[in-house]
Formats: C-alpha cells, sequence, structure tokens
C-alpha cells in the first residue's frame, strides 16, 4: 500500500514541477519589441462559423499562427474609415521547426494533422508544394472557403507525397 502512496506521489511532484514559460515576447522564436504592429484580423464571422468550431486546440494554435503572418495594409484615405487589404495573402510559411519549438511545443504528427484539417476545413489551401531541394518550403496562401464547409466536407487537401529532391535521404 505504501507503494502506491509513494508511486503517486512521485507522480504529483512530477506534475507540479514549474516548467520554463517562454518570454511573452517570444514568437516563433522571434522577439518582438513592445512597439510591434503586428495583429492578426479574426472576424466575428469566421469564430461563429461550422468550420472554426469543428477545429481543434493545435489546429487553432497553427491557425492564429497562420493568420499574424498576414500584412494588413491600410489604403483608405486620411478622412476615411480605415480600409485594410491583406497584402501577402498567399505567403504564409507554416514551418515544422516553428511548431517543435516553445511555445507551440507540437509533434510532427499533431502539426501534420493540424495543417491537414485547416486546408480541409478551408483556411489555408497549398499555393507551391515543397520539397524539391534543400530549403524549399510549402508555401500555404490564406482561402475564404470556411464561409461555405459543412460538416464532413473536405475541401482543399495535400498533394500525394513523392519522395523527390531533399525528401527522405538516407531513409531507405
Amino acid at each position: 500500500m505504501e507503494s502506491v502512496g509513494l508511486a503517486a506521489r512521485n507522480l504529483l511532484v512530477a506534475y507540479t514541477t514549474p516548467r520554463p514559460v517562454p518570454s511573452p515576447n517570444l514568437v516563433g522564436g522571434c522577439t518582438m519589441s513592445k512597439k510591434s504592429t503586428k495583429f492578426a484580423k479574426l472576424e466575428r464571422k469566421m469564430v461563429y462559423s461550422k468550420a472554426y468550431q469543428d477545429l481543434n486546440a493545435p489546429t487553432l494554435k497553427i491557425l492564429s499562427y497562420a493568420l499574424l503572418q498576414l500584412k494588413w495594409v491600410n489604403v483608405s484615405r486620411q478622412k476615411e474609415k480605415p480600409k485594410f487589404i491583406v497584402e501577402n495573402k498567399d505567403k504564409i510559411e507554416l514551418l515544422y521547426t516553428t511548431f517543435t519549438k516553445p511555445p507551440f511545443c507540437m509533434c510532427r504528427q499533431t502539426i501534420t494533422r493540424a495543417i491537414d484539417s485547416l486546408l480541409a476545413h478551408g483556411f489555408v489551401k497549398v499555393v507551391e508544394q515543397g520539397g524539391m531541394c534543400k530549403g524549399h518550403k510549402t508555401i500555404f496562401g490564406y482561402a475564404d472557403e470556411w464561409v461555405e464547409w459543412k460538416a464532413g466536407e473536405v475541401l482543399f487537401i495535400r498533394m500525394p507525397f513523392f519522395a523527390r529532391g531533399f525528401a527522405n535521404k538516407g531513409m531507405v
């Protein structure tokens, strides 16, 4: 009976030891100044949509990171109501190395499932498939297809994987 109590005590100690918390100014390995103007535009229409409500927690984290990569530019004149457009709609990079490090700390399988879920729900689309050579990244683009998403529907999928270029070198 004492061994069970000792095991439970060791388990409690393991869960209560404080983990190092990343700095709030550290996002994706980049330090941000206090005067940073980066912001993500999250519309009510998106939050209340069926597609957004169907996403799990890791997928929401990756979606918020993708939305932070969008660069919003004010195109209105001085005395008009501000009107913003996206300047780099088709230049989103969702790198595995970013999501395996703090503050995300996700495993590769979780990242793959989350990106596939974002594609299936219509939040992002593949603009350029990576893997041709060293440093060739997959480029994603922001898509508004989530508006028309229905439960069980898949809007975008990844291209089938073919071993090419630097993909799986030394694995065979």
